[in-house]
């Protein structure tokens, strides 16, 4: 019997515009975007664990590609517009309203000082944010933590991300783990798992 319900957060309640920001990036600091991918699968893997500061990464990111200092305020160009997902976020009050327990497990670098801040709180407990607790999915840890904190058996927790290398990873540990498309399936898979919604 589910009685957890976890979500990522980009691409499933709201539009992940990574990629767009990634080709910015890259233009603008005029760095290769297949460099900077590679940065981002080594560097910034460790900003997303909270192992080094943004100050550290973008200090590691200027030296590596012969750049000036870039500065954190360097990057306000760069902020995300949050789209939501709206029916997911009704989906995930409705389940909130049922009993279960709904929650976050996300892959995050710290937020900025002056970006929009996503308001996750109270609609969503527990929140497992990868830089706060020093892994990133698709890491057992991460899940293990989540599963913790929920006070739930894997077994009895359902969990939805928009990468099928997250969905494996949780599907290895007993949680039934599906690739999000939109809120329509989102909802025949709950009622698959029986659950009420």
């Amino acid at each position: 019997m589910i009685k957890a319900v976890f979500f990522d957060v980009g691409g499933v309640l709201i539009r992940d515009d990574a990629v767009k920001i990634m080709q910015r990036q890259s233009r603008h600091f005029r760095i290769p975007y297949q460099d900077l991918i590679h940065d981002l699968r080594s560097n910034r893997i460790l900003l997303m664990k909270g192992v080094i500061t943004r100050r550290t990464y973008l200090k590691r990111l200027a030296q590596r590609f012969g750049l000036p200092p870039i500065r954190t305020s360097d990057l306000r160009p760069f902020l995300p517009r949050y789209r939501y997902f709206r029916g997911t976020w009704a989906i995930a009050r409705r389940l909130r309203r049922k009993g279960y327990r709904v929650g976050l497990i996300t892959n995050l670098v710290p937020p900025l000082p002056f970006g929009r801040r996503l308001k996750l709180s109270p609609h969503f407990r527990p929140i497992i944010r990868s830089y706060q607790v020093g892994s990133v999915k698709p890491e057992r840890r991460i899940y293990e933590i989540a599963r913790r904190r929920a006070g739930v058996k894997f077994s009895e927790m359902a969990f939805f991300d928009d990468r099928m290398r997250n969905i494996r990873a949780a599907r290895k540990l007993g949680i039934h783990a599906f690739l999000y498309k939109n809120s329509t399936q989102l909802v025949r898979q709950l009622r698959r798992l029986r659950v009420k919604i």
